[in-house]
């Protein structure tokens, strides 16, 4: 069905063709409503309001440590079963990063147990994802030059957010900055960590040019891959932990069984507008229908008009089917408090662990985990309240979740290795949350600006948090609505989590 015939009217790029009609979702004041495509866009805010509990006045606050996890840039799906019939193709000139790259900052990886840094080039020679190419003959799962785009604005945003422009050292940054305004100066205080996959990798390092865009091409920056290549924590992953795959199968089953009726309609008009070629397993609908939109979208693929009708219901109702899928299907269980802790926990516990092992031993650094969407949603499930805003959309492409500490100003600021026990430094220690740069609503927090204590931050977070992996991961024997059909063992094989929507 190619296209017989373009016209531009009003900000919407249209082609009338032969069966049916696309729209190329472009966001103008004009077009369809259509969901962010990038969580990108935000800057520096002030920082947070705390106040003594004896006197009631404002405590001063410093900026001591900062964690960023964040979605990789837009990358070309892992499948379009629809692109043929559509006529969509993914070319290899969409992820020919080359001449981007030559801007931007040179990074080494460094994996696991290696002490050579290695050229992303050389790690990703033979790609990264499916070897079956895309229609067009584009490669899957692979950062597009639209991603690599959108990392560089996301450092830019965490540059306006945490660097001190004036300051020459680390010792002349102000306290509600974090970082000099010098990569010379400000190397060793930015510490970045990535997955072992295409997209991540070239996302921390457009990240990292956009942080410290002077002379970014010039000097080097280290990128640590996380895990051994079986022992990933950095993104919800079931190949190891025989529970996990239990509930992520069980949540699965049960996000499809029990649709609501936002959820039925979205996919009804979807199958009907398609004529049944937008097609993917019945668990996996509405989660492979908003990946194949928002990828198109993100590089201006065409997208068939019915589907660009209701893509912010798509979005809305893909979230809510990935929030059950990630809970186990918690909601639909006889223990929906104790099955939520589980799967959450058994999803991105370790990652939590890591993080809050950070946060008790503060060290005036930036620190960067490029990951998917599968790591920063879980994140989110475990540490905001469920009526959060930012619950109601799927992540969009470079979506980061920021976990600021700040201490109060006349506390003395300890190395942590210093004080033996690293908790016992809680006292005067503040955490705040970002999403895409706006604060979260925390369960533990007094106050609406969403600010809690280190140590009612922990407590939070607490039952998600993974003591010991491999007995956590032990099976169980499945009752009731845990009971796993055949069909979903067909849909989701043990270990065979997939990638396409990460």
């Amino acid at each position: 069905l190619a296209p017989t015939m373009r016209r531009r009217q009003r900000g919407v790029v249209t082609a009338a063709v032969v069966g049916a009609s696309f729209v190329i979702a472009q966001r103008t004041a004009s077009s369809l409503a259509a969901p962010p495509i990038t969580g990108t866009g935000k800057r520096a805010l002030p920082p947070p309001v705390v106040r003594d509990r004896h006197t009631g006045k404002r405590a001063e606050l410093s900026l001591i440590q900062v964690q960023v996890a964040f979605r990789h840039g837009a990358r070309t799906p892992m499948e379009d079963a629809a692109a043929m019939s559509d006529d969509v193709r993914w070319l290899p000139s969409d992820t020919d990063k080359a001449e981007l790259l030559s801007g931007c900052r040179r990074i080494h990886l460094f994996p696991p147990g290696c002490g050579d840094g290695l050229e992303p080039a050389d790690v990703f020679k033979a790609g990264s994802g499916s070897a079956v190419p895309l229609h067009g003959g584009g490669a899957p799962g692979q950062l597009t030059r639209t991603g690599l785009k959108q990392a560089v604005a996301l450092g830019a945003d965490l540059r306006a957010r945490y660097v001190d422009t004036d300051a020459d050292s680390a010792s002349a940054v102000r306290g509600s900055r974090l970082l000099p305004s010098e990569w010379s100066a400000a190397r060793r205080l930015v510490v970045a960590r990535s997955t072992l996959v295409e997209r991540t990798v070239y996302t921390a390092q457009g990240v990292l040019s956009g942080l410290y865009p002077d002379s970014a091409a010039d000097e080097c920056a280290e990128v640590e891959l996380n895990g051994a290549p079986h022992d990933e924590w950095m993104v919800l992953t079931d190949v190891n932990c025989a529970r996990l795959q239990q509930l992520f199968g069980q949540g699965l089953s049960l996000a499809a069984a029990n649709r609501d009726a936002a959820q039925q309609q979205v996919v009804e008009h979807i199958d009907t507008g398609s004529r049944g070629s937008w097609r993917a397993h019945v668990v996996w609908q509405l989660i492979a229908f908003r990946d194949w939109y928002s990828c198109r979208v993100a590089c201006r693929k065409p997208v068939p008009e019915h589907v660009a009708q209701v893509a912010v219901s798509l979005d809305t109702a893909a979230a809510r089917n990935m929030h059950t899928v990630f809970e186990g299907g918690a909601e639909f269980t006889p223990h929906p408090a104790e099955t939520r802790r589980e799967a959450v926990r058994l999803a991105i516990g370790r990652m939590l662990r890591f993080l809050v092992e950070r946060l008790e031993r503060p060290d005036q650094t930036l620190h960067l985990y490029s990951g998917h969407d599968w790591t920063v949603t879980p994140l989110l499930l475990a540490v905001c309240r469920h009526d959060e805003p930012a619950l109601r959309s799927w992540p969009p492409f470079c979506s980061s979740l920021a976990l600021e500490l700040w201490s109060r100003s006349d506390m003395p600021l300890c190395h942590w290795a210093s004080g033996g026990d690293p908790a016992a430094a809680d006292e005067g220690r503040y955490v705040r949350v970002l999403w895409n740069g706006a604060p979260v609503r925390l369960a533990c927090a007094e106050s609406s600006d969403g600010v809690c204590t280190l140590a009612d931050f922990k407590s939070m977070v607490a039952p998600f948090l993974v003591q010991d992996f491999s007995r956590e991961c032990q099976p169980r024997v499945m009752r009731g609505p845990e009971i796993a059909t055949a069909d979903r063992k067909k849909a989701h094989p043990p270990g065979a989590t997939p990638a396409f929507n990460r």
